[in-house]
């Protein structure tokens, strides 16, 4: 017999070899949604996988970002197998997301039409509504990979050669269609009813629902220059033979990872000397727009963008949206009383807009300095007024939100998504 130490501290026994997925049943009332998988000794477990040590046990609900992962992966795995069913020459990769979706490129000569899509969609449903179960097999890795082979790409086929021999595989299977995607999936098809497929560009959408709402599915909204931007992407690392992580693998290993970045930056430096082009071209232009999730190199994109801009004979202007932060007393607080810095409303949306208006009237205005150890906003003298060439340049998470600069007329400003 092992031993489990439950979350709440309770120790059970089970057999060995036995799995989780009766004990997630037995506990489902205690969740606001369905167990997808289990956490055992720290690690993502499939509820489906056998037991073979004392240790520790949790459990993961579809209702939250780690769960609608595994909700996810159990949908593509249907998708794989469901088109295997019926059209065993075609192939789908899953190129990236969109929203709440996830789009998938046919790269079968036999395409797919609206019609046999929506036969697929049917055999997916039918499965949910069948509850059709989803095995898992623990297989030495030779076994592993020669049952994987029927239907994993070169890529995944690289990734798992590159394992250790002595390493126990997981295969699942679905209506006898094996599949390896990296992941613990749920224990059978009824665990996803929720989504759609709609044709997408050269291959298909799948339409799921968003994190933390798991039984509403919301309509897909598309956003062609984001898909433009990954097509583009996803052909260029083709072009320079580094497109998946076995290719990408290889590369390190053959000492080639200094160039493979030399290019990347590269081509980082042409786009922006493009937009540049596009700013020198255009004397309309006057306000740039840098928004991004944290992290993402709105700040470096600013600067390199600024002298590319300096290349072309432009004086970029950097202007700081933090420095229009409210003063702290008056900023926007959150559920729990603590201050909300990341939403718009933190800016003082009044004064920025009119200084914009000001600046870009050729007017000579005095520029305000945020100082975050007070919370306060403070003048120290900086005055700043706009020359023939200048152009403002300002980065910042709201940068695309319309509701930024509502005073400056769309012929006047250009936006910069950097992710």
């Amino acid at each position: 017999m092992l031993k489990l130490q439950l979350s709440n501290g309770q120790i059970i026994e089970v057999e060995e070899g036995s799995t989780l997925l009766p004990l997630a049943q037995r506990l489902s009332d205690k969740y606001a949604s369905p167990i997808v998988m289990g956490l055992y000794n720290g690690e993502e477990c499939d509820l489906q996988r056998p037991l073979t040590a004392d240790g520790t046990v949790d459990f993961v609900e579809v209702n939250n970002s780690v769960g609608m992962r595994v909700y996810v992966r159990t949908l593509l795995f249907m998708l794989i197998a469901a088109t295997k069913k019926l059209y065993p020459d075609v192939h789908l990769e899953v190129r990236n997301s969109l929203g709440s979706a996830l789009y998938c490129k046919d790269n079968s000569e036999r395409k797919l039409t609206a019609e046999d899509i929506r036969s697929i969609e049917e055999y997916m449903h039918k499965m949910a509504e069948r509850k059709e179960s989803i095995k898992l097999l623990r297989l030495p890795k030779s076994e592993a990979i020669d049952m994987a082979c029927a239907i994993c790409s070169d890529d995944n086929l690289a990734l798992l050669a590159q394992v250790p021999d002595d390493t126990v595989l997981t295969i699942n299977l679905l209506e006898g269609v094996p599949g390896y995607l990296f992941g613990p999936m749920c224990p059978d098809a009824g665990y996803v009813p929720y989504f759609e497929l709609l044709p997408y560009a050269d291959g298909v959408i799948i339409n799921y629902p968003d994190n933390g709402n798991w039984q509403v599915l919301p309509p897909f909204v598309d956003q062609p220059r984001l898909n433009d931007a990954y097509q583009e992407a996803e052909e260029w690392s083709a072009m320079i033979h580094c497109n998946t992580v076995g290719k990408l693998n290889k590369i390190i290993d053959l000492g080639y990872a200094e160039k493979i970045i030399q290019v990347a930056e590269a081509l980082h430096e042409k786009k922006l000397a493009n937009i540049a082009d596009i700013l020198a071209s255009h004397h309309e232009l006057k306000l740039v727009l840098i928004a991004g999730p944290s992290s993402s190199g709105k700040t470096s994109t600013a600067q390199r963008l600024s002298i590319q801009m300096a290349v072309n004979g432009l004086r970029p202007i950097a202007v700081s949206m933090d420095d229009y932060y409210k003063n702290r007393v008056d900023s926007p607080r959150k559920a729990d009383g603590s201050y909300d810095f990341e939403c718009l409303e933190a800016i003082d949306l009044e004064l920025f807009n009119d200084h914009l208006q000001r600046l870009l009237a050729g007017e000579k205005v005095k520029m305000p300095k945020y100082n975050f150890r007070t919370g306060c906003r403070e003048y120290r003298g900086n005055e700043l007024q706009l020359q023939e060439n200048s152009v403002l340049v300002i980065e910042g998470i709201h940068g695309l939100n319309e509701k930024l600069t509502p005073s400056v007329p769309a012929e006047h400003k250009i936006k910069i998504y950097v992710s």
